[in-house]
C-alpha cells in the first residue's frame, strides 16, 4: 500500500479470489489531531471507500461520515454539536429514502440532560415524532437531576385529550429522598382520551437499600380479595398489585423470592406450606450462590429441584449441577485461566464425563490454542490440525489464526 497506509487482507475460501481486503490511514497522517479518516475496503476488485471527517472545534467527534464515497450508493452522516460544551450532540443527519434527510435534533437543559429529541423528515413540522425528558419537580419527584417524566409522541404535553391514546404518552416517576426510583406509572387511554389506567410498577426498598418488594399494576401495593388483585379486570384483563417479595440475608444476599401466586393465594385464605411459590437461594461466606431451590406448588406433588456451585479460592466457579443434574466443570490454571471444561451428565454414575472445551495459553496470558468438544475428542490430542491456533507479534497482536481445517488467516496489518 501508499505510504502512511496500512492494509489489512482477511483469506477467502483457499485458491479464490474471494479474499476481503482493508486498507486505511495511519493515525497523524493528513490529520493533525492523529485519528484514522480514511478507510477503503474490497472484495474481489472493487473498492469501497469511507471517508471520516472531524470538526475543528470538537477534535474527538466526528463531523460527517461518507460510506461508499466514490460509488453510486455513497451516503453522507453529518454530526454537528452544541457550542462550548463537551461535544453534546446537537444534531444527527443521516440518509432517509434517497431525496429526504432523516434528522435527528436534541435540546439540552443546563445540566447537560437531554430534555427534547425530534425525529423528523429533514426538518419537517409535522412529519415528525418528538420525544420529551421532564426533570420538573411534581408527583413524588424532587426534580432538578432526578428524571420526573417521558413523554413519547409528544404533542401538548397533557395526558389524555381526543387523542391520548396515541399522543402525550406519558410515564411519570417517583423517587425516595436517596433518589431511588420507587414508582414508574405509564397513562393508559382509550380512542377518544378516555382513561383506563395507569401501568405502574412500584419498588419497595427496606432502610440498607435491599429491594423487598417489586409490585406489577400498581394500585395500593395490599393484594385483597375480592376485586381485581384476586380476578383479572374484565376492560384490561389484568390484574392489580401483583406482588414479588424478596429476603435477604444480613450481606444483602437475595435470600427467597416469592412470585406473586403467594399473595394471591394468601388473600384468598389458602392454607400454604412454607415453600409454595418461593424460590430460595443459599450464600457461602464470601457471598458467592451455592444453591437455587425450586419452589413447590400447593396441590402439585413435584421433587424440588436444586441447583448447586462450588468455588475454588479464587472465586472461580469450579462446578455447577444444574436443576436436571447435569454438572459443568473447569480446570483452572494458577493464573485462573480455564484449561479445561467438562460436561457430565450421569453425576455420580458409571458414565464418564465429556470435555467440552480446551485451552492453552502462553507465559502473557494470551490464548495459543483452543479445542472444541469435537475437537478435544480427538485422540491425536494438540498437534494436529483438530484445533485453532494463534500466533502473536512482540506487542502481542494476533498474527495469524490457523483454524482446524487448515486455514491461515492473517490477523495484523501488513504494511
Amino acid at each position: 500500500p501508499a505510504p502512511g497506509r496500512t492494509q489489512v487482507i482477511r483469506r477467502g475460501t483457499p485458491g479464490s479470489s474471494s479474499d476481503t481486503t482493508t486498507r486505511f490511514t495511519l493515525f497523524g497522517v493528513g490529520d493533525p489531531y492523529a485519528r484514522m479518516w480514511y478507510v477503503e475496503s474490497k472484495l474481489g476488485a472493487a473498492w469501497i471507500t469511507t471517508t471520516t471527517a472531524y470538526a475543528l472545534s470538537y477534535p474527538i467527534e466526528p463531523a460527517s461520515v461518507i460510506e461508499d464515497a466514490a460509488g453510486s450508493l455513497s451516503r453522507t452522516t453529518t454530526t454537528t454539536y452544541q457550542p462550548s460544551t463537551m461535544g453534546l450532540v446537537s444534531r444527527i443527519d443521516a440518509p432517509l429514502d434517497g431525496i429526504s434527510r432523516h434528522y435527528t435534533d436534541y435540546t439540552y437543559n443546563a445540566n447537560n440532560d437531554v430534555i427534547l429529541q425530534i425525529v423528523s423528515r429533514g426538518g419537517d413540522a409535522t412529519d415528525r415524532t418528538v420525544t420529551q425528558y421532564s426533570y420538573a419537580a411534581g408527583n413524588g419527584c424532587a426534580g432538578g437531576l432526578l428524571l420526573c417524566a417521558l413523554i413519547e409522541n409528544h404533542k401538548d404535553g397533557a395526558k389524555g385529550g381526543t387523542n391520548g391514546h396515541v399522543e402525550d404518552v406519558t410515564t411519570e416517576y417517583q423517587v425516595d429522598s436517596f433518589g431511588r426510583r420507587t414508582l414508574e406509572a405509564r397513562s393508559t387511554y382509550a380512542v377518544g382520551g378516555t382513561f383506563l389506567d395507569a401501568r405502574s410498577m412500584r419498588y419497595v426498598e427496606d432502610d440498607l437499600g435491599n429491594l423487598t418488594a417489586e409490585v406489577a399494576n400498581y394500585v395500593n401495593g395490599v393484594v385483597t380479595s375480592p376485586g381485581d388483585d384476586i380476578t383479572p379486570n374484565p376492560t384490561t384483563n389484568a390484574r392489580t398489585d401483583l406482588t414479588i417479595l424478596h429476603t435477604h440475608d444480613t450481606a444483602g444476599n437475595r435470600t427467597s423470592s416469592a412470585d406473586p401466586r403467594r399473595a394471591i393465594e394468601t388473600a384468598r385464605g389458602t392454607s400454604l406450606g412454607p415453600d409454595d411459590f418461593i424460590t430460595r437461594f443459599t450464600y457461602d461466606a464470601r457471598n458467592q450462590r451455592l444453591s437455587e431451590k425450586t419452589p413447590t406448588t400447593p396441590g402439585v406433588t413435584i421433587s424440588q429441584k436444586t441447583a448447586t456451585s462450588t468455588y475454588d479460592e479464587l472465586g472461580l466457579v469450579r462446578s455447577a449441577t444444574d436443576f436436571g443434574g447435569v454438572v459443568t466443570a473447569s480446570l483452572f490454571d494458577r493464573a485462573g485461566r480455564a484449561t479445561e471444561t467438562y460436561r457430565d451428565t450421569d453425576g455420580s454414575g458409571p458414565v464418564a464425563a465429556t470435555i467440552t472445551a480446551r485451552s492453552g495459553y502462553d507465559p502473557s496470558g494470551r490464548v495459543l490454542w483452543s479445542e472444541d468438544e469435537v475437537q478435544a475428542l480427538d485422540p491425536a490430542g494438540g498437534s494436529d490440525p483438530g484445533r485453532t491456533d494463534t500466533t502473536y507479534d512482540e506487542l502481542g497482536r494476533a498474527t495469524s489464526t490457523t483454524e482446524a481445517a487448515g486455514s491461515v488467516t492473517p490477523a495484523i496489518p501488513s504494511t
